[in-house]
């Protein structure tokens, strides 16, 4: 018998946290001096934390929907892409922030990266906690 699932805020909170995290990251203007050269990689920040959204996002649909597999990855990418999108609308607001394509760019690329490493690795630890996945594949 597979233990019992968790409830929906164990899979949607950190989503949730991690985009909140994504949104004060954005509203900042400037960074410290000794961040500031770490932001040199801008475009691999961005793709980073786009793939922990992703990741987050891949697992809590996964694990809170019954919906196919292939419904679940693209449903990721769309949200991941709607997040970016209106992340690089609200630093068109801060002072200081540019909007670029790239960021989105670098944001998609992640998100992509993000539901592969979900559905390659990730899920296979919640099977192996809870028993057999909920989204079919």
């Amino acid at each position: 018998m597979s233990a019992p699932r968790p409830a929906t805020g164990h899979y949607w909170g950190p989503v949730i946290l991690w985009a909140g995290m994504i949104f004060a990251l954005s509203a900042v203007s400037t960074f410290p001096q000794a961040v500031a050269p770490l932001f040199r990689l801008d475009k691999l920040a961005h793709a980073g934390e786009y793939v922990v959204l992703a990741f987050l996002i891949a697992r809590a649909f996964s694990g809170t929907t019954t919906t196919a597999r292939i419904v679940v990855r693209a449903l990721t990418i769309v949200l991941t892409i709607a997040y970016g999108v209106s992340d690089e609308w609200h630093q068109s607001f801060v002072p200081g922030r540019t909007v670029s394509g790239l960021d989105l760019l670098a944001d998609t690329t992640g998100g992509v990266l993000g539901q592969w490493l979900w559905f390659g690795i990730g899920h296979r630890t919640e099977q192996i906690r809870f028993g057999s996945p909920r989204a079919k594949s």
